[in-house]
């Protein structure tokens, strides 16, 4: 147990970051992850000896700390983050998109300049994405595409002669897929700029009332957000219908994706037809809690239950 416990931090000290800023930057990016992993286990032996365990666990410097260590982000990253701050301080433009390469996977994506995309577009899920393991020539549906993380690993597993359909409703991140599809030369992703839903309309797509500091997280169903949230209008379809309108045949999508804030059901409800038809499907669906915690988690296994 004690070597095991020993082979987990060696790794750790030596775990490299999930992404560089540029490729001259990795050696850099090293070097300073592993010097800081050896600060904060220098931070936190003192701390335990002045303070005690569970006193330390609560300071905010060291849980904030502690985070940035973990959350494994380049030192090159930070510097861009660093140098757009300094540009907007002196007014001299409004920077806010890096280019990282992720390494893991081996594509190359543009996000914004924070903690929280750059933990988005890395190592967010990974412990999912283990899983999520399209087959070579496979059909992979992407609802709820954001800004590609999974499209971009669907794309490169399936291989050129597969195919992935990515759909995202909000037209900044639609914008923004395109853009990394695009920097990763990927011609067999089609994207489709709609709410996936149990009928074709047009939805209320809502937004937060003011900007944050990370990615926007959009949902088309009201009693997720406050009534009175901005919104948008955009097109809803189906995925049987849009599936169709683009000439994928239902019996050969392998793997649907969805990640819709809510709306799972609908989507599911709206895709009957791939449910029914399909021999050899995956489905990777994340439940969202509606209002007061509640989800849909029993209705949707009882939905797939019927086929």
């Amino acid at each position: 147990m004690l070597t095991e416990k020993r082979k987990r931090t060696s790794l750790w000290f030596f775990q490299e970051p999930f992404a560089n800023t540029i490729p001259s930057s990795r050696i850099l990016d090293r070097t300073v992850s592993f010097l800081s992993r050896i600060f904060i286990t220098i931070v936190r032996i003192f701390l335990r000896i002045i303070l005690g365990k569970r006193k330390r666990e609560t300071l905010n410097f060291y849980q904030k700390l502690y985070r940035r260590v973990n959350i494994n982000i380049s030192f090159s990253f930070y510097l861009f983050m660093f140098f757009y701050k300094v540009v907007r301080l002196l007014r001299l433009g409004n920077p806010s998109i890096i280019k990282i390469h992720v390494l893991k996977y081996n594509y190359k994506v543009y996000c914004l300049a924070t903690e929280e995309d750059y933990s988005n577009m890395t190592e967010r899920e990974e412990y999912i994405i283990e899983h999520f393991q399209p087959k070579n020539g496979g059909i992979v549906v992407d609802v709820g595409a954001h800004y590609g993380r999974y499209t971009l690993i669907a794309a490169k597993r399936v291989g050129p002669k597969g195919k992935v359909i990515s759909i995202e409703a909000d037209p900044k991140n639609m914008d923004m897929l395109n853009k990394n599809i695009k920097l990763n030369n990927l011609e067999h992703v089609t994207t489709l700029n709609y709410a996936v839903s149990s009928n074709k309309s047009k939805v209320k797509l809502y937004t937060p009332e003011q900007e944050s500091d990370y990615t926007i997280y959009n949902t088309i169903i009201s009693n997720r957000c406050n009534p009175n949230e901005k919104f948008i209008e955009v097109n809803a379809n189906t995925l049987d219908n849009l599936l169709h309108e683009n000439e994928i045949s239902a019996e050969e999508v392998n793997w649907i994706k969805i990640d819709v804030e809510g709306a799972e059901l609908e989507v599911l409800k709206g895709a009957t037809n791939v449910l029914s038809k399909s021999k050899d499907i995956t489905i990777l669906i994340e439940i969202h809690n509606l209002a007061e915690g509640r989800n849909l988690y029993e209705n949707i296994m009882d939905l797939l239950k019927t086929y």
